[in-house]
């Protein structure tokens, strides 16, 4: 009866199979992330928090705006690219109070080597 969801489901009907399909518990979830009801959050979330400890995975993903690749093999050829990438960087290693972890999946030697310059020889461990 309700014109408006007839009109989504006509003019959204991809969108609207899409999150009918979606478990209760996922919206129970995603409600919960979002009104910061979890003990997650992503690096745009956190500004100014801080968090016993920190589970920090660095992915590239799609992403044009960061790269982590280009921090850890300081690569100056996009410096916007890479300013934003410190940034964020800096921000996330800073929210931990105790201890800090930070995944970077298959590092190439370069980036092994600055991650042991800047967290000391035996704080970095291969895993896997």
């Amino acid at each position: 009866k309700d014109s408006r969801l007839k009109q989504f489901i006509e003019e959204k009907k991809y969108v609207y199979d899409r999150v009918r399909k979606a478990k209760y518990q996922e919206w129970v979830n995603l409600y919960n992330y979002v009104e910061g009801h979890t003990l997650y959050s992503t690096q745009h979330n956190i500004k100014g928090d801080e968090f016993e400890n920190v589970f920090l995975v660095l992915d590239n993903g799609g992403w044009n705006n960061y790269n982590f690749e280009y921090l850890f093999n300081k690569r100056t050829d996009k410096d916007s690219v890479l300013k934003r990438t410190q940034q964020i960087f800096y921000v996330c290693c800073t929210r931990a109070k105790q201890a800090l972890v930070v995944f970077y999946d298959q590092p190439n030697d370069k980036a092994l080597k600055q991650a042991k310059e800047w967290f000391g020889n035996d704080n970095v461990i291969a895993v896997g």
